[in-house]
């Protein structure tokens, strides 16, 4: 073995309390079971509120894109294609979403406090 490395610390490994918490941080509306229940753990708090982050963006895009599907249908002919339009977009964007949530999880399973692309400038919820 290379006496190099013999010596050197190991970073600590997250508990693996912290694990499952840090991993609810970013499925959906269960951001909020960590975020209520390990207030003293900061790991943990700050996926948490990462992830209530990502909620809430999900929520905001979601319901805008309800209502503008939604009012364009009224509109004939150009409206379904606006319509339609916008229900790609909205796609498009919840399953960034997703790819976000997975980027999350695998910092949290790294045991790294790193931020989502995108989201850390957009927080709300600090």
């Amino acid at each position: 073995m290379n006496e190099q490395f013999q010596n050197q610390p190991y970073p600590p490994a997250p508990k693996q309390q912290n694990t499952v918490m840090g991993v609810l941080s970013y499925i959906s509306i269960l951001c909020l079971i960590p975020l209520l229940t390990e207030k003293n753990d900061p790991f943990v708090q700050y996926h948490a509120k990462q992830g209530l982050n990502l909620f809430i963006i999900e929520v905001v895009v979601g319901i805008i894109g309800g209502v503008l599907t939604g009012i364009f249908n009224f509109i004939p002919f150009v409206g379904g294609i606006l319509s339609g339009v916008i229900g790609f977009v909205t796609g498009v964007l919840s399953l960034c979403f997703f790819v976000l949530s997975i980027l999350g999880i695998v910092n949290v399973c790294n045991g790294e406090m790193k931020p989502l692309p995108v989201i850390e400038k957009i927080q709300l919820i600090k």
